[in-house]
């Protein structure tokens, strides 16, 4: 099922990234001086073993990679929007994702507005290359060509192809902040 594909990678996703430092506004989301404080009080209470119950939510910035070769493969940025819009319904258990059950897990994604270097972004980037067509697990050229800070932004990498049978797939917590850190997907189960 397509729609659930680019969700299921983010799942992986949100692990490697605790806390975007230093992004603020972020798309629809405000990430405020305040709600950064409110946010790591409540990280602190967690710890403390006395969280709050007033939840604060989360908010990620993701920075779409789109590698193609002119194609369908070069995701309009309409797309990518319908994109993190349906990756943000299936976190917070509404629309087609709410069955019924389930809760909100008061975890946002929105594009990165600010590049590294604090200028303003939409948190796309285009790279019209032959590594729209990769081997798994052999994403390390893709990453090296274009790789934001993986402590700072969820890096995602959209593909034409990967070859060895999977449509996707993203690192294990045990690689996050290194280069490998990210999620690779075919353009295909990145479209909604």
């Amino acid at each position: 099922m397509k729609k659930g594909s680019l969700a299921f990678a983010f799942v992986f996703s949100i692990l490697l990234l605790p806390f975007a430092k230093g992004q603020v506004g972020c798309g629809l989301y405000d990430v405020s001086p305040e709600t950064t404080k409110r946010m790591s009080l409540h990280d602190l209470s967690i710890k403390n073993g006395t969280p709050k119950r007033n939840n604060p939510t989360y908010v990620l910035p993701l920075v779409f990679h789109v590698f193609h070769q002119n194609g369908p493969d070069n995701l309009t940025d309409q797309e990518v929007f319908d994109a993190v819009n349906l990756v943000n319904q299936a976190f917070c258990n509404t629309g087609y994702y709410d069955q019924g059950t389930g809760v909100d897990t008061k975890i946002n994604f929105c594009l990165a507005t600010q590049d590294e270097d604090g200028n303003a972004t939409n948190g796309i980037t285009r790279h019209e290359s032959p590594l729209a067509d990769m081997t798994y697990p052999d994403d390390t050229e893709v990453k090296t060509l274009s790789n934001w800070n993986p402590e700072e932004y969820i890096n995602i990498y959209v593909v034409r192809e990967i070859s060895g049978g999977v449509a996707g797939f993203a690192t294990f917590p045990s690689s996050h902040g290194n280069l490998r850190d990210g999620v690779v997907v075919e353009y295909p189960y990145a479209q909604n």
